[in-house]
């Protein structure tokens, strides 16, 4: 018998709960510290197997970038190509808290303060930065170049300057 308050992991046992069907097993209802309540076998709570509501997996799976059944996401795909580039970047979960998460159809850009964001727009191949520079050499504006290939002003600016062009040729 487990006593009511006792704390397992982020569960704490509030009272014992009928058993459910032909088991023999003891049955706990338990609150977890997120708030949730639940009912798990006593068992479970004694050898260690049950540690919180199911919270804390999900806390594991933000803190290592991974799921087992569905691979990395393509925010911590994107944090292990920016640190590869830039090593003194926070830890994952640091990461993923200042730059949120992914929104369809964006790619990660570095501002020139330092910071990451997603944006919107196309990825340049470098044959399409080269082309870039070319229309640059020339002499066109930027607006002109950015309008013809259908990119921003800014991305423009970025190749034209040579700042973060592994960023803009990804």
């Amino acid at each position: 018998m487990i006593d009511v308050g006792h704390k397992f992991g982020r569960l704490t046992v509030l009272s014992p709960a009928a058993k459910a069907g032909r088991s023999p097993a003891a049955r706990y209802f338990v609150e977890c510290e997120c708030g949730t309540t639940k009912t798990v076998r006593g068992e479970s709570l004694l050898n260690g197997d049950t540690k919180s509501c199911g919270c804390m997996r999900a806390s594991l799976l933000l803190k290592h970038g991974c799921a087992r059944t569905t691979g990395r996401p393509r925010e911590y795909k994107a944090w292990e190509l920016a640190r590869a580039i830039y090593p003194n970047l926070p830890d994952f979960p640091r990461f993923h808290s200042l730059v949120g998460p992914a929104l369809p159809g964006t790619c990660l850009r570095r501002l020139p303060n330092g910071t990451f964001e997603w944006r919107r727009g196309k990825k340049l191949s470098m044959k399409l930065a080269g082309e870039i520079r070319a229309n640059a050499l020339e002499g066109k504006l930027t607006r002109e170049i950015a309008k013809a290939f259908g990119v921003g002003k800014s991305m423009v600016s970025t190749v034209i300057r040579n700042e973060g062009w592994k960023e803009a040729a990804q």
